[in-house]
């Protein structure tokens, strides 16, 4: 009984092991970092002197890589495993808009349960 549980804990530690994180292209984080401080698509390739397509061509792959299906998880992602460097005040800004998104998805009818391991403080 003890391997199971021994088991299920290397496997748990494994899902979030720094190692496991899967490579970003700085240009994918730079995406990200956009994402998480409310950007939208246009909004970002005009920052990052870019196509809107590019844009969700690379969110695309984003979220592929990290095993998210919107910007929404993708937030929460970013948030929960620190993919991003971000300061107490862009911290704070990231968890403003994830709340906006999470009551936009409540308004509209397309909110699913928030993973377990993320909490808004």
């Amino acid at each position: 009984m003890n391997w199971v549980i021994e088991a299920y804990r290397s496997q748990a530690a494994a899902l979030v092991s720094p190692r496991n994180q899967p490579r970003l292209s700085p240009k994918e984080m730079a995406i990200i970092t956009c994402i998480t401080q409310g950007k939208r698509n246009k909004e970002i390739a005009f920052q990052l002197g870019t196509t809107e397509q590019v844009i969700k061509n690379y969110l695309r792959k984003v979220y592929d890589k990290l095993g998210v299906s919107d910007r929404l998880e993708l937030a929460l992602y970013c948030l929960h495993n620190k993919i991003i460097q971000a300061d107490a005040d862009e911290e704070l800004i990231a968890k403003k808009v994830v709340r906006k998104l999470v009551a936009g998805r409540r308004k509209y009818g397309h909110f699913q349960k928030a993973p377990r391991w993320f909490r808004i403080a």
